[in-house]
């Protein structure tokens, strides 16, 4: 395993979380270290993963455009602590400037 490349041993991670089939899965920063494609091959596999086995997902990131792409709802955090919890929609319309600037991001 420590031959493999950053982004086969996220995919090998994923396939053993598949196989035990727990009903949440956390993800701790999935597209640190990936090149485009290999972040692109992992948020599909997330989202698949989601829709196919039902589970609950919970990635954690720092990457706006990323979250805003995957989540169904999202919590944003601000020096530590939880400003937000909501739909993207939602979240667009908070009374929080943090949470307004975060999310000024397109989808990707």
């Amino acid at each position: 395993p420590g031959n493999l490349s950053p982004g086969l041993k996220k995919r090998t991670q994923m396939a053993r979380s598949n196989v035990v089939m727990p009903s949440i899965v956390f993800y701790d920063d999935p597209e640190y270290g990936l090149d485009a494609m290999q972040t692109h091959l992992i948020r599909e596999s997330i989202v698949q993963m989601h829709k196919e086995g039902g589970r609950t997902s919970v990635v954690a990131t720092g990457s706006p455009s990323w979250a805003v792409g995957v989540a169904g709802r999202m919590a944003v955090l601000n020096q530590g602590r939880l400003e937000a919890v909501g739909t993207y929609e939602e979240l667009t319309s908070h009374p929080s400037q943090h949470v307004r600037d975060f999310l000024k991001v397109k989808p990707v």
